[in-house]
């Protein structure tokens, strides 16, 4: 993640750059990675970037006291 004083400077797609130059060097087929739902900012960075949803995974709240 880019910390919030260093975002709009392009730092950004500087490091998802960086990172698809790794992954080609490595013939990999596509890059994955996570975004939380609630992560507005980071889900409009990589669908203007061209990454698409897939389908999501679905796992119980760890964080929850109810059953």
């Amino acid at each position: 993640f880019v910390d919030s004083r260093h975002r709009k400077k392009g730092v950004g797609r500087l490091l998802l750059e960086a990172a698809k130059g790794w992954a080609q060097t490595r013939s990999l087929a596509y890059i994955e990675l996570v975004v939380l739902e609630n992560n507005a900012l980071g889900r409009h960075f990589y669908e203007r970037e061209a990454f698409t949803t897939v389908p999501r995974t679905m796992r119980p709240d760890v964080y929850s006291n109810s059953t």
